[in-house]
């Protein structure tokens, strides 16, 4: 299993930043991404991969579902869990956790990311530290986008995500 962790501020007020992160409009920031349903309780959306070593891309398929917010006198958070489908249909897992603190004039995301990558999928993909510096890349692109409320995305609409 592999782990990206970060954090990002934001001018959101908490509540605000909380409502955008749980949104189906939030899931556009992730990089490739242009179109999210929201059918039977989740998330179903593509995000258009390239990777960096190769000039072929994909479409990586993902059904997402969340938890309900839990407070507690630090701040709110909640956690997802997502199906990735690679363009090899093999499938992968993730688990995102979403904190939030107020911050006086805005709030901070702390952001988890955990992955496991499917074997083959994982072994054609992993090249040295390229897939984690990747990975770390494509997420702070997702929290600077979620930390805007989602404006200016067009860059990450027009992106692929380098895998």
């Amino acid at each position: 299993m592999q782990t990206v962790k970060t954090s990002v501020e934001s001018s959101l007020p908490l509540d605000e930043f909380v409502a955008f992160c749980r949104s189906a409009e939030a899931r556009r920031c992730w990089p490739g991404v242009t179109e999210v349903p929201f059918q039977g309780g989740g998330f179903f959306y593509t995000q258009t991969l390239k990777p960096p070593w190769t000039r072929k891309g994909g479409t990586l398929k993902i059904e997402e579902h969340q938890r309900n917010c839990e407070l507690d006198p630090s701040g709110v958070s909640f956690e997802s869990m997502a199906v990735w489908v690679w363009p090899s249909q093999d499938t992968g897992t993730s688990w995102l956790k979403y904190r939030f603190e107020d911050d006086g004039e805005g709030s901070i995301l702390h952001f988890t990311l955990h992955y496991v990558l499917p074997v083959g999928t994982g072994r054609r993909l992993t090249r040295g530290s390229e897939l984690t510096a990747s990975m770390e890349r494509t997420v702070q692109r997702y929290l600077d986008c979620l930390a805007r409320g989602g404006k200016d995305r067009q860059a990450s609409e027009a992106a692929t995500t380098p895998i």
